[in-house]
């Protein structure tokens, strides 16, 4: 089963260290409800030495909002719930915030463009991860 045949997998990076990427952020909340992404993208931050915690819906999300330098959130989430809403509360309240999506059309990228919030289109390659953290 490759990971990177899978519709909205984490494309692993080539070639990656494990070890300690210079950032200056140290923990990721990550919300995502689809477990694959999910762990395929824990894995990868965990290889660049931050600590993760994941969360599957905005409402856990904002109970552990506290956690992290930064919250990646997906733009579809359950209950109906919008990650750019979730995003931009969490900025509100101190958080970087990353914003990754299955989703290509144009309203939602105008969107994120309108609130200055990057966006990354699945499947994330571990190299388009990697460069959003560092311009973080």
């Amino acid at each position: 089963n490759d990971v990177s045949s899978v519709p909205g997998a984490l494309l692993p990076m080539e070639g990656t260290p494990n070890t300690a990427m210079p950032f200056d952020i140290q923990r990721v909340l990550l919300v995502e409800d689809d477990w694959l992404v999910a762990g395929a993208t824990r894995d990868q931050l965990t290889t660049w030495g931050l600590e993760v915690l994941h969360v599957e819906t905005a409402s856990e999300a904002l109970e552990q909002a506290a956690f992290g330098d930064l919250a990646i959130c997906d733009v579809r989430l359950p209950h109906a719930a919008s990650g750019l809403d979730l995003a931009l509360t969490l900025r509100e309240q101190g958080q970087k915030v990353l914003l990754i999506s299955g989703e290509t059309h144009a309203p939602l990228r105008e969107a994120a463009a309108r609130h200055r919030l990057p966006l990354l289109i699945k499947p994330v390659s571990g190299a388009q991860l990697l460069g959003a953290l560092q311009r973080l």
